[in-house]
């Protein structure tokens, strides 16, 4: 009898995985490719209503949780389909079951993906927990049909790090043109700067030339900042421990202290003094 599956064990190279286990294997698959796999997630938010107006002032709206459904099949095999016995069966049944159904906490679902015409392979990874389904379905003495909805309450997938570098800072600005990649803007966004520089800032030229957010303060020779945009915290090192210095952040332009859109984009670093340098490294994000 087999143990859990691992990576090298799937049967396609544009698979689904929970944990680094392969949804697709020839003992067990998913084995539809579109619905809610593929739709964007759903829209949070409403039109106002505007007094003895006709109809409503439409107000942008915001992507809320989603619900992602696997319909999938399992059989009495090893997963590279070797065809074993009804006890094989039920093993691949427990250990599917116990994979997805996890009441106290999320699991990392991770898909493959092409992006362009050339065939690009992009790996992805969200959280998402069990939220109804795992009814199997049997359709032989050793084989049932069942599906499962997950639940993201964060609906984006976030694939790997990308890192942008600045530096050494002269007396003016330093500018990087990229290109953001995604399906959605990305706010999964770390700032470091190594010092000396005073009030560093980082400025989005385009295509939002009003956006920036700046660490109001003295980062030392030696010393560095940490800023999480995501998750709006700041942190200050010289020599010794971080310390929380996320009341030095000032931003304008946005919600959010930095937003990158998906496509090209120019970013800026610049301080009043000092000759620090800057890294930017963001991830981008899939529906």
């Amino acid at each position: 009898m087999t143990a859990f599956a691992t990576p090298g064990d799937a049967s396609t190279s544009l698979y689904w995985d929970v944990d680094g286990i392969p949804l697709s294997t020839y003992a067990y698959a998913i084995k539809t490719y579109g619905a809610s796999r593929l739709a964007p997630p759903p829209l949070r938010g409403d039109n106002r209503k505007i007094p003895f107006a006709p109809g409503m002032k439409f107000l942008p709206k915001v992507p809320d949780q989603r619900t992602v459904t696997l319909d999938m099949w399992v059989i009495g095999a090893l997963p590279d389909g070797t065809v074993v016995d009804e006890v094989q069966f039920d093993y691949n049944w427990r250990m599917l079951r116990n994979l997805l159904w996890r009441p106290q906490e999320e699991f990392v679902l991770t898909k493959r993906f092409t992006t362009d015409a050339a065939g690009t392979v992009v790996q992805a990874s969200g959280l998402a927990q069990f939220s109804t389904g795992l009814n199997p379905e049997m359709t032989g003495r050793m084989r049932a049909d069942f599906s499962v909805d997950l639940i993201m309450a964060d609906p984006f997938f976030y694939s790997d790090p990308v890192e942008i570098d600045f530096g050494p800072l002269p007396a003016t600005s330093l500018s990087q043109s990229f290109n953001v990649d995604g399906d959605w803007s990305t706010r999964a966004i770390l700032l470091h700067v190594d010092g000396p520089v005073t009030s560093p800032i980082w400025t989005y030229e385009t295509p939002t030339p009003d956006q920036w957010c700046r660490f109001n303060t003295d980062v030392p020779d030696g010393g560095s900042c940490d800023i999480d945009v995501v998750n709006f915290s700041a942190t200050l090192t010289n020599g010794g421990p971080a310390s929380p210095a996320t009341g030095y952040m000032q931003r304008s332009g946005g919600f959010f202290w930095l937003e990158l859109q998906p496509g090209p984009a120019v970013v800026s670093f610049s301080a009043a003094s000092g000759t620090g340098t800057s890294t930017l490294t963001y991830q981008p994000v899939w529906l």
